[in-house]
């Protein structure tokens, strides 16, 4: 959870902001212990799905390459689709 947990170092105008680098645990690893199982949880759960939504993405664009490929494929062999001067 100290890899998730850092302190933010900076802020701009845009509410965009940087985390401080993490330098190990040992500087959080005390107060981390106090910190509720529930927000463990969420962040656990969040990164499971997220590798989940992942998964899919790659297979989904995966089939649509490969549908293009066997397209063009055929396209070629069959010459059709060609244009001849």
């Amino acid at each position: 959870m100290a890899v998730l947990f850092r302190p933010i170092t900076s802020k701009d105008s845009f509410g965009n902001y940087e985390i401080g680098i993490y330098t190990g645990t040992k500087k959080y690893c005390e107060l981390m212990k106090e910190m509720p199982l529930s927000v463990v949880n969420g962040a656990l759960f969040f990164f499971a799905s997220l590798a989940t939504e992942l998964q899919e993405a790659i297979q989904k664009f995966t089939k649509e390459v490969q549908k293009k490929e066997t397209s063009q494929a055929t396209t070629l062999k069959s010459g059709d689709g060609t244009q001849q001067s």
